[in-house]
């Protein structure tokens, strides 16, 4: 099931599963303070949609530093 809902979340072409979950984990991290990446306190549209457009956010995305359980199972690193 796990496998089945990552695979349909990407084909919404937003990134792969490995950069969302790194975001999740970073925002669930330092939720509502200055260090998460979308939150409410900065705003309807930064929270929702703009923290996606800002490319500070996107090298934040990108680390995958704190995905490495999930790199080590084949299915994400093919996705």
């Amino acid at each position: 099931l796990e496998y089945a809902l990552a695979y349909c979340g990407a084909l919404a072409v937003q990134g792969p599963p490995l950069s969302w979950v790194s975001s999740h984990r970073h925002h669930h991290s330092g939720s509502d303070t200055a260090q998460d990446v979308h939150s409410p306190l900065d705003g309807f549209w930064w929270s929702h949609i703009g923290w996606l457009l800002d490319a500070e956010n996107t090298k934040i995305r990108q680390n995958k530093q704190n995905t490495k359980d999930m790199e080590a199972q084949q299915f994400y690193r093919f996705m």
